[in-house]
């Protein structure tokens, strides 16, 4: 047992999503398909990708892509020559957006990759536009310097980063 009480707001469930029990995978696994499928946040990814300045042939990456619905309407917007890269921490997540690309039928143009945003397992300037939705208010302060040293190196020159708030802000990052 904790000798001390952990201030308020440092508890957060999604820093440590790899240790996750399968009911709890399970739970968060449907609760974001659930808001996923939320008009609101339908029309959340149509303005991103309406904004986001991608055009056919881009390769996207998107942090913590959780269970692909986003991953899938990058993958999409990339056309039949581009590539999106979804990469997540949690398997449960990286399982369900894998399984949702396939019935998508764009496994051609995105994959899921494990892993988390302070280490890319992507080559140096291979991104177009990096997307983080709702997914930095999950990194503890101390490792945020890493990930956005990590986005600048897989980012092409003149690439994009986007970030959308839990306030559904979305923000274009200069990482340069």
């Amino acid at each position: 047992m904790q000798d001390s009480i952990p201030p308020i707001g440092s508890y957060d469930v999604f820093r440590d999503v790899e240790i996750w029990d399968e009911e709890q995978a399970r739970y968060w696994t449907d609760a974001l398909n659930q808001r996923a499928a939320a008009p609101d946040q339908i029309a959340l990814r149509v303005y991103l990708l309406k904004h986001s300045g991608m055009k056919s042939g881009d390769t996207v990456l998107e942090l913590g892509c959780g269970t692909g619905r986003l991953l899938s309407d990058l993958a999409r917007a990339t056309g039949a020559s581009g590539r999106a890269f979804g990469l997540e921490p949690q398997p449960s997540f990286a399982k369900e957006a894998e399984r949702f690309i396939l019935e998508q039928e764009l496994a051609a143009i995105a994959r899921v990759l494990s892993g988390r945003a302070e280490e890319i397992p992507l080559p140096d300037a291979s991104v177009d536009l990096c997307v983080a939705q709702t997914v930095l208010i999950h990194i503890p302060a101390g490792l945020l310097a890493r990930v956005f040293s990590e986005v600048k190196r897989v980012l092409k020159p003149g690439g994009r980063f986007i970030s959308v708030t839990v306030r559904r802000e979305i923000r274009l990052h200069d990482v340069g």
